[in-house]
């Protein structure tokens, strides 16, 4: 479980440019969407194998484990889809309307042990969250002259939250 492959495409179609397209009111109009997965790795180097570390104790010479082994421990893994459109209204006013969902599985997470193991955690692999929303872009170009040039920038997002599951 050491390595790990993520993907992602994407893509957008203009439909503005389009010969059935036909609208006074809409100058731009893009679709688009996404997929993609990321990845995360395990805080520590080798946390899937015991790790050892050389020490003196008194005058001799010896061994600490720091860690223990977890053969199964693997990355932490993301997928996040989105689907959006962006437009145009004149020259203006603009924004974009996105709705993406992103997924994690197989969290990595300090679960506690017994202090009489000399440890105070061991990462492991456990749980799934959710998150899911809107974000809303508008500008607008309020004043466009030589000496002078104002705009205005607005988003505002929606999200919801979920852990369903921690095992």
């Amino acid at each position: 479980n050491r390595f790990g492959t993520f993907m992602a495409f994407s893509g957008g179609w203009i439909l503005s440019e389009e010969a059935f397209f036909s609208s006074d009111f809409l100058r731009f109009l893009k679709l688009k969407g996404s997929y993609g997965q990321i990845g995360n790795t395990p805080p520590g180097d080798f946390d899937y194998q015991k790790n050892y570390s050389q020490v003196t104790y008194g005058s001799r010479n010896g061994y600490k484990l720091l860690n223990p082994a977890n053969e199964d421990l693997k990355w932490e893994t993301t997928s996040q889809i989105n689907i959006g459109m962006e437009f145009s209204l004149g020259s203006r006013v603009s924004g974009s309307v996105d709705y993406y969902i992103k997924k994690t599985k197989d969290l990595l997470f300090p679960e506690p042990v017994s202090p009489t193991s000399g440890f105070i955690s061991v990462i492991r692999n456990g749980g799934k969250m959710e998150n899911k929303g809107t974000e809303i872009g508008i500008s607008t170009l309020n004043i466009d002259q030589p000496n002078l040039k104002w705009s205005t920038d607005f988003n505002i997002s929606f999200a919801q939250n979920n852990v369903y599951d921690l095992n």
